[in-house]
């Protein structure tokens, strides 16, 4: 019972950290492939985009972002974005390293003195 909980502990820390690296890098140049974290992400009815973002009023900014887009309304989504993909990372992490926790052999100090 031990095993299996281990390794189902080591493969979901795996895949979640895959994941994150995936939001990170599909975010930046393949926005349409994280459309489902658009919703987590980015107030209602805007989507994730990576466009070049341009406050309004602004002279225009060459830098590429995450951002939020509508038709009249857009928002950085940078630090949501990374605040996802790390949560991710850190629950990955911390399963994988629960995993061998689980298998850990707890043991006890001796109840009688030992000899030098």
């Amino acid at each position: 019972m031990e095993q299996t909980a281990s390794v189902v502990l080591r493969w979901a820390g795996r895949i979640l950290i895959l994941i994150a690296v995936f939001i990170l890098t599909a975010s930046l140049f393949l926005p349409d492939a994280v459309s489902p974290i658009s919703s987590l992400v980015c107030p209602a009815g805007t989507e994730l985009d990576n466009t070049r973002y341009t406050a309004p009023n602004a002279p225009p900014n060459e830098d590429l972002e995450l951002v939020c887009t509508s038709k009249t309304y857009t928002e950085s989504a940078a630090q949501k974005v990374l605040l996802l993909a790390g949560g991710l990372g850190v629950a990955g992490i911390v399963s994988i390293w629960a995993s061998g926790r689980v298998t850990h052999k707890r043991t006890q100090a001796p109840s009688i003195p030992t000899s030098r």
